[in-house]
């Protein structure tokens, strides 16, 4: 074939990792994919493609022999990556993974595949065959398949009545949506959680009464879908997850958002009486705010609602800042009362650990860290001489770029002084990480990287 792609290996043998390349390489265009422990660069340009990866070699910083030769021979449709592993889809439909197993890295298909969609532990794809719209799962379907999966290698397939266009996942089932609204419920391994997901007839009836499905969100065991008419929602799947249509979720309307960690879901929707965004949460009562939370959310106003980890995180329109979840023991998290209150805040934004707050205050920023370690508020704060335009983690460690791109911070990590000194000449378009490594792509297309 005409127009190969070039790759580039900088992994070492299975188990070792290689170094974060701190010089610059100029590439066209490049896109950062990123799995837990391995780093991909693609870069496509009009007669060529190139490919760098680096990282951990079980987790996607080695490319096997025999896709090496397929990624010379053929161009790049699109690139995904998980946790754990890569998958690369050519134009001509083929695709071909590398990477850990349990995450999907031995995915191949060489019937044409028209999408690939990569969650946490697996990649799904969908291909047309003989009329038949076919959707396989390669990996893990969860974290409990682990060991099996590793010991038993499986592909799943089973098919859609009509054309895929998008598809959502549990722990334990997928929901295919069809072009039309057709719904199918996939349940994987635990063939009792059969039931939970069928939509009973009075959520179908609220579905069609409110004009079809808007948009669809996931946690761990339910799925709920904002509805066409009036910002409805509708709720199915795990009773402790949410998927029950209760009080909660029948009363509210002018649904905007919906946020969710793994047994919860939080609707953030529009008080046209109070002219602003009020908050409602339903699922496991043990990641429930408190009753003087809720009273102050919906007394102030949201204005800006994210989720990190398993925590709720919500600014309200008197620029306090609330949390509320479990920590990484699943004890109780409730931030935001009168003893532990964050105030004075103009930006939120998630980490891996935690979530950061950015005051800004004449063309500087303070910058507070609050990583979710214990259920006590523990708060690190930091003054910067730029505004604040992008926040980055992994782990406990953070990384800020200014607005104009020119200046770089890190708390917890060390950004070499030659990274520095490249970023303040060329300026910093974005920056990208997997948890032990991060790369910046430069304004000149060149990319530059550091970590451990």
């Amino acid at each position: 074939m005409s127009n190969p792609s070039t790759v580039r290996s900088t992994a070492l043998p299975n188990g070792t990792k290689s170094d974060t390349p701190t010089q610059q390489r100029s590439l066209i265009s490049p896109l950062v994919y990123a799995s837990t422990k391995a780093i991909t660069v693609l870069s496509k340009g009009p007669n060529l493609d190139s490919l760098e990866v680096w990282g951990n070699a079980d987790t996607g910083g080695y490319i096997p022999t025999g896709i090496l030769d397929e990624l010379k021979n053929q161009r790049v449709d699109s690139l995904h990556a998980n946790d754990g592993a890569f998958a690369v889809k050519f134009e001509s439909g083929q695709v071909m993974g590398w990477g850990d197993a349990i995450y999907g890295g031995t995915i191949n298909h060489e019937l044409p595949v028209t999408t690939v969609y990569s969650f946490d532990t697996c990649f799904v794809t969908v291909r047309v065959q003989e009329e038949k719209n076919i959707i396989s799962v390669w990996g893990s379907f969860n974290w409990c398949e682990f060991q099996y999966i590793r010991e038993h290698p499986v592909s799943r397939e089973f098919t859609h009545p009509e054309e895929v266009a998008m598809i959502y996942k549990t722990d334990d089932a997928l929901l295919i949506q069809g072009i039309t609204n057709i719904i199918q419920t996939q349940v994987i391994g635990t063939h009792n959680a059969r039931k939970d997901y069928e939509l009973s007839e009075y959520t179908l009836r609220r579905i069609q009464r409110h004009r079809g499905i808007s948009t669809i969100h996931s946690n761990s065991g339910a799925f709920v879908a904002t509805l066409l008419d009036k910002g409805r929602v509708a709720c199915w799947g795990h009773e402790g997850y949410g998927g029950s249509q209760g009080w909660e979720t029948k009363r509210i309307r002018d649904v905007t958002e919906i946020h969710s960690i793994s047994q919860n879901f939080a609707a953030k929707y529009w008080d046209s009486g109070k002219a602003f965004h009020k908050l409602q949460t339903w699922g496991s009562d043990k990641a429930f705010p408190t009753k003087e939370m809720t009273t102050k959310i919906n007394s102030v106003g949201v204005d800006t609602l994210i989720t990190t980890r398993e925590v709720f995180v919500a600014k309200l329109n008197d620029r306090s800042v609330v949390a509320w979840g479990l920590d990484w023991k699943y004890s109780r998290i409730r931030w935001g009362g009168k003893s532990n209150e964050i105030r004075d805040v103009d930006d939120i934004h998630p980490t891996y650990w935690g979530f950061v707050t950015i005051t800004k205050k004449s063309g500087r920023s303070e910058v507070g860290y609050h990583p979710i370690r214990s259920t006590k508020l523990q708060s690190f704060v930091q003054t910067i001489n730029f505004e604040v335009d992008i926040v980055l983690s992994t782990g406990y460690v953070v990384v800020m770029k200014a607005k104009d791109g020119r200046s770089v911070v890190g708390l917890g990590v060390i950004i070499p002084e030659d990274v520095k000194t490249d970023i303040e000449k060329i300026g910093l378009s974005s920056i990208h990480s997997s948890r032990d490594n991060y790369i910046g792509v430069l304004s000149n297309g060149a990319i530059v990287g550091w970590g451990r």
